[in-house]
């Protein structure tokens, strides 16, 4: 077992879970939209269980039906499935269920909160109306046909600049038009960013949209590189963070196993130094775990508390940044509490 020491700040699940769920309630397919910590972090695992699909059929003879079925019951806000999978039913409405996982042995920080709606109102995954544009979220049904970042590259005749851009685009339905719209650029040229407007302004046809909506608003970042003769350009949407086109550790598939478990033991290591008070050799093995095994985020906050214990604030800070910059909601409270 690896022992925790990131305690500055200490969070506990506090959901109630008495008050009983009517079974009807729950009754038919449920698809996930939504995946996140119960803190409301970023969830970086191997599994990527933010993007991946899980559907539950829950049947009124309380069996799940997937591979393999699967009995469910409940007690009180407790749903269980199978022996193994433990939730709280945060929210059950007509065409909303939150799911909360529930393991007391975990830390809140290592908790998922899934969010689903009924499968047959998961058409568009709207999120608010404005002026008639509808505004998107990352589960848009709404699919281009090419590599967008291939299609835009190919449009951009001359070279351009190392840059990364976000903004949004207006697809009009009605009129068969893309609107490109670029609200923020870091290190950019005019040309570089009038040639990607007019490449996506072109993109219409290949959009496979359903009609219902006169307009569609989808978010964006994205970013070019040009080194000697090498060029570059990539997307991600539905989203403003750089972070989506950052080839940062949290973007990586997987990870060898010995990796992991060569990132594990550094990992104790650096727990031993901490408790013997040699903090030099515990930096060293906590940056070797993270350097192994991106998914061990706790190496970093531990990291930043031996910075933080010997007085070094400046690089305590250095790592919670990061840290917030993946989404870690404590690393964000750190932040705000000692570094500002």
């Amino acid at each position: 077992m690896r022992v925790l020491l990131h305690i500055l700040i200490f969070t506990c699940l506090t959901t109630s879970v008495f008050g009983q769920i009517n079974k009807a309630d729950l009754v038919g397919n449920w698809v996930k939209y939504k995946a996140e910590r119960v803190d409301g972090s970023k969830i970086i695992d191997r599994l990527n269980t933010e993007k991946s699909y899980l559907e539950y059929n829950f049947t009124s003879k309380r069996f799940i039906t997937m591979k393999p079925e699967l009995e469910y019951s409940i007690k009180g806000k407790k749903l269980s499935i199978g022996k193994y999978t433990k939730y709280i039913i945060e929210r059950l409405k007509k065409d909303t269920l939150i799911l909360a996982e529930n393991y007391p042995n975990k830390r809140v920080s290592e908790l998922n909160r899934l969010s689903f709606v009924r499968k047959q109102d998961k058409t568009d995954s709207i999120i608010e109306v404005k002026d008639g544009i509808v505004v998107v979220n990352k589960n848009i049904s709404s699919k281009f046909s090419l590599m967008f970042s291939d299609y835009v590259f190919k449009r951009i005749t001359s070279k351009f600049s190392n840059t990364k851009f976000k903004g949004h685009i207006i697809i009009n339905l009605k009129n068969k038009a893309v609107n490109t719209f670029i609200t923020e650029s870091v290190k950019s040229s005019k040309r570089t960013l009038e040639a990607i407007k007019k490449a996506i302004n072109g993109s219409y046809n290949l959009w496979s949209l359903k009609k219902e909506h006169d307009k569609i608003r989808i978010n964006f970042v994205g970013k070019t590189m040009s080194i000697g003769t090498f060029q570059s350009a990539s997307f991600a949407f539905n989203t403003q963070s750089y972070n989506s086109v950052e080839a940062s550790k949290a973007t990586k598939s997987n990870t060898a196993y010995e990796d992991i478990q060569l990132a594990n033991k550094f990992f104790v290591k650096g727990n031993n130094d901490f408790e013997k008070k040699k903090y030099k050799s515990a930096i060293k093995n906590y940056t070797k775990s993270y350097d192994l095994d991106y998914v061990l985020i706790d190496a970093i906050y531990n990291r930043a508390l031996v910075y933080h214990t010997i007085g070094n604030l400046e690089k305590a800070c250095e790592d919670w940044k990061h840290l917030a910059d993946l989404g870690q909601k404590d690393a964000m409270k750190y932040l705000e509490e000692y570094c500002n």
